[in-house]
């Protein structure tokens, strides 16, 4: 279990870096999906708009944290569309 938790251990000074590398909003297109039984998605998303000037965002219909395992085909369909009008 150590081990699994180690990736956490560097957590307060990635974000710092991350701050301090932090230029400007993303001007890609970003694809945010969550899980219409997941986290609360509408902080996620908003979080995401915060560092990204052209985000989509959507929910996985019946689905929580495992959003390709729930809903497989419609998360698979919703990928490619995003791709495709990109």
């Amino acid at each position: 279990m150590k081990a699994g938790f180690m990736q956490y251990a560097t957590i307060l000074g990635d974000g710092k870096t991350n701050r301090a590398n932090f230029k400007g909003k993303l001007n890609i297109p970003v694809l945010a999906i969550n899980g219409e039984k997941g986290i609360p998605y509408k902080q996620t998303f908003d979080c995401i708009r915060e560092v990204a000037n052209n985000v989509t965002t959507d929910l996985v219909p019946d689905s929580g944290h495992a959003l390709g395992e729930d809903n497989p085909k419609w998360f698979t369909n919703r990928l490619i569309e995003f791709f495709k009008s990109k």
